[in-house]
């Protein structure tokens, strides 16, 4: 929904039914068949969905670990990711900062702004205060101070340029988008070139998805000229494949 109709059905209007706010595709459903979320997702409802991944991610790298497959087995290893409402984040690190460090890179706003909004759904369920160390086991995910002036889906040749090294480093089997990712990994690069990550961990990067905005990302770079429209159909095909 629509985070003013949300608003509207579920804080100012309660006792009407939100399906007379939505499409009439769907209308003629009964309540119990209509699930709400606001948009973009900052609902703790997610949180059970975050849990399972959590749960997936700490028999991983427990596997990885008993095969010896971890560079550096006897540290926690980073999970890193890039967060709009930090809604992913904030619920991966409620369960699985005692295994591994949680870090969301702010791509829809400053640091500030990410920390607010995960306080506001924290609000709902109940985690902790942000780690103000590594070593700390809050619950809370750290945040990265964005070095590079950035807007969300914003056109930049550097962004660009890093998806394109993604994808070659995808090998065809693993495509990013390129809203979240691009600019995840630029903050990544930073924050190990400056010494505010470590290197004596191993770190992992979560997928968010998003590649069906990719051809509509694509023609955008199009118009702005930094990409062919030959290159941009070329490169749009990863939308179709399997993500991991």
């Amino acid at each position: 929904l629509p985070s003013e109709i949300y608003e509207k059905v579920f804080k100012e209007d309660p006792f009407t039914s939100p399906l007379v706010y939505i499409s009439k595709d769907i209308n003629h459903l009964s309540e119990d068949q209509v699930l709400y979320i606001p948009q973009g997702g900052a609902w703790s409802g997610a949180e059970e969905g975050i849990r399972e991944l959590a749960n997936e991610l700490d028999a991983q790298f427990r596997n990885l670990r008993d095969l010896g497959k971890l560079s550096f087995p006897y540290m926690r290893p980073v999970v890193f990711l890039g967060s709009g409402t930090g809604t992913t984040a904030l619920y991966l690190a409620k369960y699985l900062a005692h295994v591994a460090r949680i870090i969301a890179v702010p791509v829809a706003g400053s640091s500030e702004y990410l920390v607010r909004q995960m306080r506001m759904l924290d609000e709902t369920s109940g985690t902790a205060e942000p780690a103000t160390s590594p070593s700390e086991f809050s619950g809370f995910p750290e945040v990265i101070r964005p070095r590079i002036r950035s807007t969300f889906a914003d056109i930049r040749v550097e962004k660009l340029a890093m998806w394109r090294e993604m994808e070659r480093a995808g090998g065809g089997r693993i495509h990013f988008d390129l809203i979240y990712g691009p600019p995840a990994w630029e903050e990544l690069w930073l924050a190990l070139d400056e010494g505010r990550l470590q290197r004596d961990c191993d770190i992992v990067f979560l997928h968010t998805g998003g590649l069906e905005g990719n051809q509509s990302m694509l023609k955008r770079f199009t118009f702005k000229g930094l990409t062919t429209l030959d290159e941009s159909q070329d490169l749009s095909t990863s939308r179709d494949c399997n993500q991991a």
